[in-house]
């Protein structure tokens, strides 16, 4: 042996194999939840939103068009005649709840969550074309403040610059987008999310 391999340090075991690293755990973490129905269905009345039954019927429609919608274009992306195509299936109520509050004024970007599109006025016809890689499809999109994302967690970026947009002119508007989880491991989507908090 060289004196020079003799006098290489070597780092201790507990270094080597990561002896002393702590891991976070969801007990770790204090995160706040906003719950208004009980396991057992019970529920808080006070916390409903103040709709008529023909707004609480909308949302429902809403929400089962969402599940049909989501399951049928699956089912074509499976005979192989659609591109890729992401499920939304069981956020439904996540999904459409949250758009019901959107303005004509809102941008909506969308990794997933395609029924926001529909509720703003997108077509069916439209979200089908633009998947079959007609892009004719996508026209419509912008006129209704909403735009897909096919490269996933993309959008962020874009959700930030256009929020700071109005934020710089002081418009009463918003800027949202829908993500699936993938999203989270994205440069992309801590670029924007960052951008935001600051």
């Amino acid at each position: 042996m060289s004196d020079q391999q003799s006098s290489t340090p070597t780092p201790p075991d507990s270094v080597r194999h990561g002896a002393g690293m702590r891991f976070l755990t969801q007990t770790d973490l204090e995160v706040p939840t906003h719950q208004i129905v009980a396991p057992d269905g019970s529920y808080e009345a006070a916390a409903v939103p103040a709709l008529d039954d023909e707004q609480f019927r909308d949302l429902y429609r809403w929400m089962l068009t969402d599940r049909v919608f989501s399951r049928r274009m699956v089912n074509i992306q499976r005979r192989g005649e659609l591109g890729t195509f992401a499920s939304t299936r069981g956020q439904e109520a996540s999904i459409i709840g949250s758009a019901f509050t959107f303005q004509p004024a809102d941008w909506l970007f969308v990794g997933r969550a395609w029924t926001p599109m529909f509720m703003r006025g997108a077509s069916m016809k439209d979200m089908i074309l633009f998947w079959r890689g007609i892009e004719e499809g996508q026209k419509a999109f912008a006129e209704h403040n909403c735009q897909i994302a096919i490269s996933i967690g993309s959008q962020l970026p874009l959700v930030s610059g256009v929020a700071w947009g109005m934020r710089i002119a002081d418009n009463d508007a918003i800027s949202v987008a829908y993500l699936g989880d993938g999203a989270t491991s994205t440069g992309a989507a801590h670029e924007g999310i960052n951008q935001q908090a600051r």
